[in-house]
């Protein structure tokens, strides 16, 4: 049988509100209310993730737009 990992990148709730433009209480209000981007998980009783995969798609759902996130740090000066 062929098993192939599949490996999902979250995202912390404060880096989702981020790239939302929204807070992270508003986020805990869409989640009470199953709003906004799914597939979230309680990590901890203090941390909230949310799979990359599904912001992006939530983005896309209502800018129609791709969101393109740089995720590398800006060079050190030499």
């Amino acid at each position: 049988m062929n098993m192939t990992a599949v490996r999902i990148r979250f995202v912390k709730s404060s880096e989702a509100a981020r790239r939302l433009g929204v807070t992270t209480k508003t986020l805990a209000k869409w989640r009470h209310e199953r709003k906004g981007p799914g597939g979230w998980i309680y990590a901890s009783a203090t941390m909230t993730l949310y799979p990359e995969n599904e912001l992006e798609t939530y983005i896309l759902e209502r800018t129609g737009k791709t969101p393109v996130f740089n995720f590398r740090r800006p060079a050190l000066p030499e």
